[in-house]
């Protein structure tokens, strides 16, 4: 019985040559972007409401009014 090797076929480019970038890259690229946008809006949305249901005295305790609530939301980035 005879031991038989395969190798692997190099998709017709020389073994370390540089590789390019598939042609969808960007595409991927720009579904990501949205799709972390999407979520970043819907954060946002989410979080204007849950302060929208506080009382005007909880919202004054944390040094909000009414009307402040979507900039503080939008403004509130890195701050948790």
């Amino acid at each position: 019985m005879s031991r038989q090797t395969f190798s692997t076929p190099t998709s017709g480019r020389e073994a370390g040559a540089p590789t390019m970038a598939p042609a969808w890259t960007p595409l991927r690229t720009c579904v990501f972007e949205l799709g972390a946008a999407l979520a970043r809006a819907y954060r946002l949305r989410r979080d204007a409401r849950e302060l929208a249901r506080y009382s005007d005295r909880m919202l004054h305790d944390v040094g909000l009014g009414r009307g402040e609530i979507e900039s503080a939301v939008r403004m509130a980035r890195g701050r948790a």
